[in-house]
């Protein structure tokens, strides 16, 4: 969990420091040949930094509670895996969203009704396209809600 959400806040940090200052404001639109260079260099900067591995056959909830192995995504009591979200409008346009495998948590090898798994969210720094007049684009700075990892919490009784 610690490596995706550090993950995230230093790619939210790459791209906050290395987008030109007049395209972080959204003040100034680029030509369609700029803003595709400059979206190119930040796609190029998440893209080594993002390290998910979507190859993997999806498991189900029985499974990891039987194969607690490995990554920190599959020991977990509230396993999770990823899937990518996308978005062309969007720098980065792919985003590696977390899932909980299981509604509750996996106690001695079993599903535990007596806890919930939640999703663990962090801010990520995002930048928006979007069109000026002509073939003119401007990059805005957008904040999103992205779910890095899961964990096992006490039900909340209070509802």
């Amino acid at each position: 969990m610690a490596l995706v959400s550090l993950q995230m806040i230093s790619i939210g940090s790459l791209l906050m420091h290395t987008a030109s200052p007049s395209a972080v404001r959204g003040s100034r639109c680029l030509r369609e040949d700029a803003f595709k260079d400059h979206s190119d260099n930040l796609m190029r900067l998440y893209e080594n930094n993002l390290r998910v591995l979507t190859e993997q056959p999806q498991r189900t909830c029985a499974q990891a509670a039987t194969e607690m192995r490995g990554k920190l995504k599959n020991r977990a009591l509230s396993p999770w895996t990823y899937r990518l979200n996308k978005d062309t409008e969007r720098i980065p346009a792919v985003i590696a969203f977390a899932d909980c495998l299981c509604e509750h948590c996996i106690l001695n090898g079993q599903e535990d009704w007596n806890y919930n798994s939640v999703q663990v969210n962090t801010s990520l720094l995002v930048f928006r396209r979007t069109r000026c007049e002509g073939n003119r684009y401007r990059l805005s700075k957008d904040f999103i809600t992205v779910p890095v990892a899961c964990t096992c919490v006490v039900p909340n009784y209070n509802k």
